[in-house]
């Protein structure tokens, strides 16, 4: 975020180890295809990458929650396993 200017947003939709039970086994499968693996973070670890900026929205939340009004810390929430959040560059 150095090289960007103030205002400048960062989106992620990163892959989750810890929103449903299935995640690690469906990621371990995936990696013995491609050459570039994924890495499942859990909500902390995708939390680190907004230091800084100022969250919007929900803030860190399971894809699957990003368009509801329920709880912003529900990661048991059933749908895609990820994690979502916008943060803005002061």
């Amino acid at each position: 975020m150095d090289a960007v200017p103030s205002g400048s947003a960062l989106v992620i939709g990163h892959t989750a180890r810890d929103v449903t039970a299935a995640a690690p086994t469906a990621a371990g499968e995936y990696n013995q295809l491609p050459a570039v693996p994924i890495t499942l973070r859990d909500r902390e670890q995708v939390t680190r990458f907004f230091d800084g900026l100022n969250m919007t929205g929900h803030g860190v939340v399971p894809l699957s929650n990003w368009w509801r009004s329920g709880d912003a810390g529900d990661s048991t929430a059933s749908g895609l396993a990820g994690y979502c959040g916008i943060g803005v560059k002061p």
